[in-house]
């Protein structure tokens, strides 16, 4: 993909639009005055519209990038999602997302700047520094969206993977073990840079200067200051390593052909055979769910093999109980399964499937939903409770 020609009346233009992945250290200006090195017969500008935390979707909802799309010429529009595509759930720890959120919003963005004339790139962004294993997660995400709209998929996080493996001391994040230090904005950069030019040989700045941005994305046009200035040497090795990543995506046709990863959880043993008798009555115990620890409690009651019961959940830390019957509850020779309305608009559900393994019930619990937008699962572990509790 080649840039179209400019002049200096009619220059590259590139709207950025996402959150403090971008923003951090201004990396729209350092990406324009790379762009500029690497083809010093353009000129570049560039416009940020991005916000703390943000997902397309939210931005999409506060209008004012579609608003910029709409009113102004572009040739490309950059997208950047949330770092976990809005959050995912798994046993109580914070995981990617499913890539619902991130489909519905680059397929929003995608139709208005396709109308517009402008072509769509997307940033593949880079795991958290303690959970490398997540970038698996982020690939998949965004490739099939990339893939399936023929937009431009920037590799960033593979870019990212690779300098971590390849040369340590290149420290990529700042303090928290997300956001991007200076070096890791940088490269955000050159991989744009290197996605938009790929012929260009011309040696990109180790030092960038321009204007200083705040901690909710606000320029301050009135000051200049050093937004990124490394050694030649780290400036160098971070550009090696973004002109190969690109150069290896474009081999493949653009595409990662990311396979779905599979989140395997430690089976349970085929559990011991399940009678009536063997599960009425209260159980009691840990829930591994929410952000916060929780206790789950159910008492169940049966007629014949047809089964009732209540479920309740207690989340001590935030001080919360929640109290629901549970629904299609069954028992086959080994499993028992239940249900519980979670919210009844949109309708969510928690689906409980568990076994009983050496006189304990232990399971697992998936939220399903038509309109679910957040993936949840967990797993739990219950034991008899005790009699006058």
């Amino acid at each position: 993909m080649q840039p179209p020609p400019c002049t200096p009346r009619n220059p590259l233009r590139v709207l950025f639009i996402g959150n403090s992945y971008t923003f951090f250290h201004n990396s729209p200006e350092i990406f324009a005055e790379l762009a500029r090195a690497a083809a010093p017969d353009r000129e570049v500008e560039t416009k940020l519209i991005a916000s703390p935390g943000a997902t397309l979707i939210s931005l999409w909802e506060a209008q004012e990038a579609l608003k910029a799309i709409r009113s102004s010429k572009w040739d490309y529009v950059v997208l950047q999602d949330q770092s976990q595509l809005g959050d995912g759930l798994r046993d109580g720890k914070d995981v990617v997302n499913s890539p619902t959120l991130l489909d519905w919003g680059v397929r929003l963005f995608d139709g208005e700047i396709r109308k517009a004339g402008a072509r769509t790139m997307i940033v593949l962004t880079w795991s958290r520094r303690n959970e490398p294993d997540q970038q698996a997660d982020l690939n998949y995400a965004y490739d099939s969206i990339a893939r399936d709209l023929g937009a431009t998929l920037v590799p960033a996080g593979l870019a990212w993977q690779r300098v971590r493996r390849e040369d340590p001391s290149i420290d990529l994040y700042v303090k928290d073990g997300h956001h991007p230090s200076r070096a890791g904005s940088y490269l955000l950069a050159c991989t744009l840079v290197k996605s938009l030019f790929p012929n260009s040989t011309r040696e990109l700045p180790a030092s960038v200067v321009g204007h200083a941005i705040g901690e909710a994305g606000e320029i301050d046009m009135t000051r200049k200051v050093y937004l990124v200035s490394l050694s030649s040497e780290q400036a160098r090795r971070i550009q090696d390593v973004a002109k190969s990543v690109v150069e290896e995506l474009r081999r493949t046709g653009g595409t990662l052909n990311a396979p779905k990863p599979v989140h395997r959880r430690t089976p349970v043993s085929s559990g011991t055979p399940l009678a009536p008798r063997d599960l009425a009555g209260a159980w009691t115990r840990i829930l591994n769910y929410y952000p916060s620890p929780a206790f789950l409690s159910v008492a169940l009651q049966f007629e014949g093999k047809k089964c009732e019961g209540l479920v309740v959940v207690q989340i001590p830390e935030r001080n919360q109980r929640y109290e629901a019957p549970a629904f299609d509850c069954a028992m086959s020779e080994n499993t028992l399964s239940f249900s519980v309305v979670t919210l009844p608009v949109p309708l969510l559900v928690d689906r409980f499937v568990g076994k009983m393994v050496g006189g304990r019930l232990i399971g697992s619990v998936e939220r399903r939903g038509r309109e679910l937008t957040n993936s949840m699962t967990g797993v739990w572990s219950l034991g008899r409770q005790p009699a006058g509790n």
